[in-house]
């Protein structure tokens, strides 16, 4: 809906490829748990389905019903979900852990394209660029293959 700079929507879509296995995963979890499937499939499920398939920025969108869905039901059910995250704790934290690397990795890759592509010389010049850079460096490996504010070797 909003135009971005065309680094920005290489950014999206990589991380969007990325996030869809999980989103087919969940779907297909709540297709084996819900207690009458094809009711699931005719209300929300569908959009659940196409929501998570890669490729397609416009279906990005079917994906605001789940989460306008399970807002709803964390907060009828605050309480018993914090009892729930208290009782298995590993579980949360590694979803909490996973939730913050995900938003990291995003909004850091968003940021240094945005930042570095419009510098002469700069090597962070594509969204695949900064994504590369961003798990690189969230993950602590540091290749130094794309670093920000350098001149590549080349260069």
């Amino acid at each position: 809906m909003v135009p971005l700079p065309e680094s920005v929507d290489q950014v999206l879509y990589i991380l969007g490829s990325l996030l869809s296995p999980i989103l087919l995963y969940d779907f297909a979890v709540h297709v084996y748990y819900a207690h009458n499937r094809f009711r699931y499939l005719l209300t929300y499920g569908w959009l659940d389905l196409i929501g998570s398939l890669p490729g397609v920025p416009a279906l990005r969108f079917a994906r605001i019903p789940g989460l306008v869905i399970a807002m709803r039901d964390l907060q009828v059910s605050a309480e018993e979900t914090r009892r729930a995250a208290r009782q298995r704790l590993a579980e949360s934290t590694l979803l909490a852990v996973v939730f913050i690397v995900v938003l990291v990795v995003s909004l850091g890759s968003i940021l240094i394209v945005l930042v570095e592509a419009p510098v002469a010389g700069a090597n962070i010049k594509t969204g695949s660029d900064a994504v590369w850079w961003s798990i690189v460096t969230v993950s602590t490996v540091g290749y130094g293959d794309r670093l920000p504010g350098h001149r590549t070797l080349a260069g």
